[in-house]
């Protein structure tokens, strides 16, 4: 995209602008020739032909990640989500781990929970685990496993709801040990806390400061004193820079622990009516705590210099927003981004504690969770009715402290309870319902860029009978339209008809800006290992660092051979418009 608008030289590129600009401020067009040629010169820029890659694509090996932030450098490169694979893992609020090329989940039925292991390549309908491991575990009420594996090499760790702390081989899924927790009281609905592997211990919120159990003895280390037990998962974090800290949210406390032997290095009284299910989380050696059950949010200011035993100081603290019940908070750029319990996903500015917004409590309900993919917000839209719920939505929305800003959506994407919140690894977005149902999505491309990607044989004999140098010609414009045969092959049009190119109309009518452009189905017989091809508008209000956002309207176009038509009935500023092209 950026080499193409180069090579286009400052003087064209610049006539580009101009058109566009007239356009949008409704000056006359000329509809003449030379319209059409910038035109048709413009969409060899600004019509996309995407196949590429999510930038940092990772594991993600325990509950909320790696970082355990609920964050990731990824990000959704293509929407909507293609379906790869779908399972059957039982009941439960288990989210997925990845790692390693396996992905892990457990599920809860007939009084037994199920470690289950796929290969993060699977496909098609219940595929083969690569193995499964069951232990007898008794019915509760809103039946299910809680926890969330944890991935620590070769080995994974899981903790059932009744207190069964178990080790399995990765590779095997042989069980190495396990280990019965009886010391610590769980809480109304049981244990909950997904294990941290912190050095040689596996730590989890069992017993009013935590568990810490040896993964060599298999002794408890510290801990397991008979208190009541909270339902958030421990994190450590290293305090200005020196001092390594494990938070544990136990049922009504924030603890500071030294990791080495459960000594309390400082606290916080937050208590809330059933325990906090939201982890608290770290910004800028700040405690944020969020809780439902009307107990709102506070930011805590854990000090610098010598740890002593404290409840620190509330840089601010509101019982009116950030109402946490199901599912914890992200934080991207100074600004947290939450599910309140009765006014849908908020955000809020950490260094004041002010609401920027909320986009309402019936756009998300309480059970709705939230994960930030490379400065986006991919939520579901849950519910809990006891594994009686409907069909839910998946949303992503901009990390943008303005306003609320929805890129995308699709509907009814999974049925049953959603309260678990998305896993987002390697390109795949793994969404999973109370029920059991566990569904794998696309939502990158290939990493092939314009340059080194080949289209099919079949395709090339269509087009260029005798060829036999499929790499060579691929990158050859033999039509002079200026697109190579790549991405004509991508755009559906034909390599060898300079007049069979994409292009779109922008024209003012009654004062609205009306776009139109063309969509294309996939030509059957054609070699396409794609099902079909979808267009995408977006708009940017210059070309200079532009940021390019999803028009409102005019995503998830399926091409079928019609026009697709986006009217702007409220225009102002200078506005540029573009448009994807993608196969899935």
């Amino acid at each position: 995209m950026i080499r193409e608008m180069i090579d286009l030289g400052v003087e064209r590129f610049q006539r580009l602008l101009t058109v566009l600009a007239d356009v949008e401020h409704g000056m006359p067009i000329n509809t003449g020739l030379a319209w059409w040629k910038i035109m048709r010169d413009l969409f060899r820029v600004l019509f996309i032909l995407a196949f590429c890659v999510a930038a940092g694509a990772a594991d993600w090996p325990c509950y909320r990640g790696p970082n355990k932030n609920g964050a990731t450098t990824e990000g959704i490169a293509s929407w909507p989500p293609r379906q790869i694979w779908r399972a059957s893992v039982g009941q439960g609020y288990s989210d997925v781990a990845v790692s390693g090329g396996r992905v892990y989940i457990t599920g809860w039925s007939n009084g037994h929970d199920t470690v289950y292991c796929f290969g993060e390549s699977s496909v098609g309908t219940n595929p083969a685990p690569l193995w499964t491991q069951s232990y007898s575990c008794s019915s509760v009420d809103h039946q299910g496993t809680r926890a969330t594996p944890t991935v620590d090499s070769n080995t994974v760790y899981t903790f059932s709801h009744d207190g069964l702390l178990s080790c399995f081989d990765c590779a095997a899924g042989t069980l190495l040990w396990n280990k019965q927790i009886t010391g610590g009281s769980p809480g109304e609905w049981d244990f909950a806390s997904s294990p941290l592997i912190e050095g040689n211990l596996v730590i989890f919120n069992a017993g009013g400061q935590g568990t810490a159990v040896d993964k060599t003895t298999h002794n408890v280390v510290w801990g397991n004193d008979g208190n009541s037990s909270g339902y958030s998962s421990a994190f450590a974090f290293t305090r200005g820079g020196t001092d390594r800290t494990v938070v544990i949210y136990s049922s009504s406390v924030v603890y500071g622990l030294n990791p080495t032997n459960g000594a309390v290095r400082w606290y916080s009284n937050m208590s809330t009516s059933y325990g906090s299910m939201a982890d608290p989380m770290i910004y800028n050696d700040q405690l944020l705590i969020s809780r439902g059950y009307g107990a709102g949010s506070a930011l805590v200011n854990l000090g610098s210099g010598q740890i002593s035993v404290d409840g620190g100081t509330n840089e601010w603290s509101n019982s009116g927003i950030l109402r946490t019940k199901e599912n914890s908070c992200v934080i991207c750029n100074g600004y947290a981004y939450g599910i309140d319990e009765d006014n849908g996903l908020e955000c809020v500015d950490l260094a004041t504690g002010n609401l920027k917004w909320s986009s309402g409590g019936s756009v998300f309900p309480t059970e709705s969770s939230v994960l930030l993919a490379n400065n986006q917000l991919v939520m579901m839209k849950g519910q809990d009715g006891g594994g009686s719920g409907g069909n839910d939505d998946l949303v992503v929305a901009q990390a943008c402290p303005t306003n609320y800003t929805e890129l995308y959506r699709t509907n009814q994407i999974i049925s049953g309870d959603t309260v678990t919140c998305p896993t987002l690894a390697n390109g795949k977005l793994y969404i999973r319902s109370q029920t059991g149902i566990l569904i794998c999505y696309n939502v990158s491309y290939s990493t092939n860029s314009f340059s080194n990607c080949v289209p099919p044989a079949v395709w090339f004999n269509h087009y260029y009978p005798g060829v036999t140098n499929f790499a060579n010609a691929a990158t050859n414009d033999t039509d002079g339209d200026g697109w190579t045969a790549w991405q004509e092959y991508l755009a559906g049009t034909n390599p060898t008809n300079c007049g069979s190119c994409l292009k779109a109309v922008v024209v003012m009518s009654n004062g609205n800006i009306v776009v139109t452009y063309p969509t294309l189905s996939i030509a059957t017989g054609m070699g396409y290992t794609a099902s079909a091809r979808y267009y995408g508008l977006e708009g940017a209000t210059n070309l200079s660092n532009a940021v390019w956002m999803p028009v409102q309207g005019g995503t998830n176009v399926l091409g079928n051979n019609a026009t697709a038509a986006y009217t702007n009935t409220n225009p102002s500023g200078t506005r540029f418009y573009r448009v994807k092209a993608t196969l899935q």
